[in-house]
């Protein structure tokens, strides 16, 4: 290796190693070289640095080229790679059909199936099929004919060639050709065709009237066998009553048939409970205060009336016979809400679950108390729901007994028991008896109301010494209502 003083040249005959940047020119104005000498002759090839305006740094591959005819490439921030030679590329601006864009293409069109077809690409260096995928045959409907499945196709009419009408239904103007079909009347949304009856066969909303606002009327389909229901001829004009509706009639109506093991009944029934004002009525009106009753009768072997009694101060009365009389077997004052209730009129009793039904238990013979201090059941009576008055006597004898305290009273427990005993309303105190006087005494009434059949004892007790008292007892309970 030597340097040329005259010339600025550094030339190297073999190999030299350099460690750290290598400059070549000046930073001034002469430009750096390259040149390689062959080993024919004296001709040299020149590499030298262009005019740039900032400095320019390039670096090689890590590699070699993957096959022949590469050259070396760079990218703006000059790192260099190997690429095909000029001429294995076709020009990148020209506009091609591709399956896939491509980054460094600038007027490719990306070839994509439409609706019914198919692209098919068979991989780099084969073929693209298009394939159809939707019609790809035609085959004959009902009536039809085809005569061919692909190219071109003739479809033909095999079917109705002709038309015919029927009588009273629809009428036909030709056979072929153009034709017009007719019915015998009208049958549009405004006109009013007549039919001589018609048979409806949906099993309910049969006829529906009007258009916006309709009326639709249903027959039910029958439980058993089919209906007949005729309108009966009321010998001009007249109006439908509905069960919707506040129908007022002008004549007498009658709920009238003979009709063996079955009830006729009028019935009002408001399926509705949710409101106070849910109510269910059947109202009975008179022209005016001056004369005529508002009142049902009911008949059977005799008949009875109630009702309100206009001639009698439009008292309620409830009375035997067609009509209201001024002493009827119960009455209720309009004015006052009083109730007068005939009594019975001979030596009979209330029936059981009537007012004034009446249950009595008596003791009558003289019957010995409990031990000293221990409460005990005299009698007793059984009551069935209601309302009921008890009242419980008592007699009571010393028999030879010091007594110190003698009680009855009134519990629906058994037994040694003072549950419910609470005085003076359900028990009471009785003077005591002594050797030469007997004592009694009596709780008046005590009110009991009850929802199930209830069982009430007579308690009785008493405090001695010496020997055992006595008692004798009545108990009796009338129902009230």
């Amino acid at each position: 290796m030597e340097k040329s003083a005259a010339l600025d040249v550094l030339s190297v005959q073999n190999r030299a190693d350099f460690i750290g940047p290598l400059f070549f020119g000046s930073s001034g104005n002469q430009t750096g070289q390259i040149s390689f000498w062959n080993s024919a002759s004296y001709l040299a090839t020149v590499f030298q640095a262009g005019n740039t305006t900032a400095a320019m740094t390039y670096t090689f591959p890590t590699a070699g080229p993957a096959g022949n005819n590469y050259l070396l490439g760079s990218s703006t921030a000059g790192v260099m790679s190997w690429i095909n030679a000029p001429g294995t590329y076709a020009p990148i601006g020209s506009s091609y059909v591709v399956i896939g864009a491509d980054a460094t293409l600038t007027a490719e069109r990306v070839l994509t199936a439409g609706t019914a077809i198919s692209v098919v690409d068979g991989g780099a260096n084969s073929t693209v099929t298009i394939n159809n995928i939707g019609v790809t045959s035609n085959i004959a409907g009902t009536a039809i004919s085809v005569s061919g499945a692909t190219g071109a196709v003739t479809i033909n009419n095999t079917g109705v060639t002709s038309a015919v009408g029927t009588s009273n239904q629809v009428n036909v103007s030709g056979a072929t050709g153009a034709v017009t079909f007719s019915t015998p009347q009208n049958i549009h949304t405004a006109a009013t065709p007549t039919f001589a009856s018609e048979t409806l066969t949906a099993t309910s909303n049969q006829l529906i009237l009007g258009t916006t606002r309709t009326v639709t009327i249903t027959a039910p389909t029958p439980a058993t066998s089919s209906r007949t229901h005729t309108i009966p001829d009321i010998g001009g004009n007249g109006t439908f009553p509905f069960l919707e509706a506040a129908n007022i009639f002008t004549v007498t109506q009658a709920i009238s048939a003979a009709s063996a093991g079955t009830s006729l009944s009028l019935q009002i029934t408001n399926s509705d409970n949710s409101n106070a004002a849910s109510n269910a009525s059947l109202a009975l009106a008179t022209g005016g205060a001056s004369a005529g009753d508002a009142l049902i009768t009911f008949n059977s072997a005799s008949t009875w009336a109630m009702g309100c009694d206009n001639s009698n101060s439009d008292n309620f009365a409830i009375n035997v016979g067609s009509s209201l009389v001024t002493s009827p077997s119960i009455g209720i004052a309009q004015s006052s809400g009083a109730v007068s209730i005939k009594g019975t009129t001979t030596n009979d009793s209330a029936s059981t679950g009537y007012v004034g039904e009446y249950v009595e238990s008596n003791v009558t013979s003289a019957t010995s108390f409990p031990s000293t201090g221990v409460i005990g059941d005299g009698t007793s009576v059984s009551l069935t729901a209601g309302d009921w008055d008890i009242m419980a006597n008592m007699v009571a004898t010393a028999n030879g007994a010091t007594v110190t305290n003698v009680q009855i009273g009134i519990s629906t427990h058994s037994g040694n028991d003072a549950t419910g005993l609470v005085v003076p309303t359900s028990d009471i105190y009785l003077p005591l008896p002594t050797a030469t006087s007997n004592t009694s005494g009596n709780i008046p009434i005590f009110r009991v109301s009850i929802n199930a059949t209830t069982t009430y004892y007579l308690k009785v007790y008493a405090e001695y010494s010496v020997a055992t008292p006595k008692y004798q007892v009545n108990m009796i309970a009338r129902r009230r209502r």
